[in-house]
């Protein structure tokens, strides 16, 4: 979806709300919980915006239905991982789940000057040229931005410029997550192409020797890796929403 990242999110909001929640509840009985985490956020309608990003991603796209919580892999995961862990994945479905996140992230490269820094201005010109002059598409843009100074992967330079920090060195195990999530969530697939692989869906994450060796080392459990002449294919054992049963 394009719109609706409407409010920015902080990775700390997003681990202790999955932290706090347990299976078979009702999510309604998160929400005042909710907004005494997300102290920063100041009006109830923030809060419930924010509320409302954090459940969508990261509960009710995971289930058919949002009556009760079900068992996720992220819920699993928050319970033995820090908030480091969890960071770059969290970052990663807010990406995949998001189409002003995608199509912000392949800008940062064109409008990067010799200084490194990257105008806040004529990212929105772009995306406002785009989709149009709406408020809507310029306060998504903008929590896009801040979304990603909370992840840690940019900083802010100025009121009207950011840095892009050096892409997060992450293990084969969150990459596992990742490329699970990238499956199931992006592509909607159990087959990555790894010769097509959607670099830009990457850009703040280091594709390095920890990424080959994710590859190799889940080969035979979560994916089956296919290389030869003509593929270079992961055939994904369970897409992200079964991660658990892995």
């Amino acid at each position: 979806m394009l719109i609706g990242l409407d409010r920015p999110v902080r990775p700390e909001w997003v681990y202790e709300l999955l932290k706090m929640v347990e299976i078979g509840t009702a999510p309604d009985q998160y929400y005042l919980p909710f907004e005494t985490l997300a102290a920063q956020l100041t009006g109830k309608e923030g809060k419930r915006k924010v509320r409302t990003i954090i459940f969508r991603s990261f509960i009710y796209s995971f289930q058919q239905n949002n009556k009760h919580i079900l068992p996720n892999p992220l819920i699993e995961l928050v319970q033995s991982r820090d908030v480091d862990f969890m960071r770059p994945i969290f970052l990663a479905k807010l990406i995949f789940d998001y189409q002003i996140c995608q199509r912000i992230v392949p800008k940062f490269q064109l409008y990067k000057n010799k200084n490194h820094q990257i105008s806040l201005q004529l990212i929105t010109k772009k995306m406002v040229s785009e989709y149009g002059d709406r408020d809507v598409v310029k306060r998504s843009v903008r929590s896009a931005i801040r979304t990603f100074s909370y992840f840690k992967a940019v900083r802010m330079a100025d009121k009207t410029a950011i840095i892009q920090n050096t892409p997060a060195v992450i293990c084969p195990e969150q990459w596992k997550t990742v490329l699970k999530l990238y499956a199931g969530f992006y592509l909607n697939s159990h087959v990555i192409d790894l010769d097509t692989f959607n670099e830009d869906l990457f850009f703040f994450l280091a594709k390095d020797d920890n990424f080959h060796d994710a590859v190799r080392e889940y080969h035979g459990k979560d994916w089956e890796y296919i290389r030869d002449h003509s593929r270079n294919l992961l055939f994904v054992k369970s897409l992200a929403t079964n991660l658990k049963e892995s």
